[in-house]
């Protein structure tokens, strides 16, 4: 299940315009994971963004106010969901050792598909580092 649909699933009172903000929201933020993954967020601009997104460039203002919080939106909605896989592997009632190693194996295996998505987020960090509290956000 997308998180667009379980977002939807989740809200099932969202009239149609929500509902499209949702799916376009979803759509640019999976367009950005894409080209930071592959181009890294320097030469990723927000043209390509859209144009991956199947959108116009205000489609993106319009759900993000620049690359940095788009960026921002796909660290938080990826790091999420690696909290979820992680948290969901460790196995209840073992041991905490077992527990940890189960945990990290986890982490490990769901984010390898990512790591030029990672690649894309240290190589930003070494040369922009982001301000405290957005790294204590996707933490």
């Amino acid at each position: 299940m997308t998180d667009t649909v379980a977002t939807l699933a989740v809200e099932p009172r969202l009239n149609r315009r929500q509902a499209a903000k949702i799916r376009t929201r979803q759509k640019v933020l999976d367009a950005a994971r894409s080209l930071f993954a592959e181009r890294g967020y320097e030469p990723a601009t927000i043209r390509d963004i859209a144009k991956g997104a199947g959108m116009s460039t205000g489609a993106v203002f319009a759900n993000f106010q620049d690359k940095a919080e788009l960026f921002e939106a796909v660290l938080t909605e990826d790091m999420t969901r690696l909290a979820e896989v992680v948290e969901a592997a460790a196995p209840k009632g073992e041991p905490v050792r077992q527990r940890l190693v189960t945990a990290l194996s986890a982490g490990y295996h769901s984010s390898l598909d990512q790591l030029p998505l990672f690649q894309a987020i240290v190589a930003r960090s070494w040369f922009q580092p982001l301000a405290a509290e957005t790294r204590a956000r996707a933490v």
